[in-house]
């Protein structure tokens, strides 16, 4: 079967973030946070990885 350019490709979605556990670890490497940043922003914002991705990198500014 031929590739169609035009077929949509499935979007790619990180798993859903668990509050302990690799997760946090990596969310805390990615962006130069302590874990228990990261903890505090999977508390506020769960596990919308958008979300936590922005709010990681705002807090690293501040």
């Amino acid at each position: 079967m031929p590739n169609d350019p035009n077929a949509r490709q499935p979007e790619r979605h990180m798993p859903p973030i668990r509050r302990e556990g690799y997760e946090i670890s990596y969310l805390a490497k990615r962006h130069g946070i302590t874990p228990s940043q990261a903890r505090g922003l999977v508390s506020e914002y769960g596990s919308d990885w958008t979300k936590l991705d922005q709010a990681a990198r705002a807090l690293k500014k501040s």
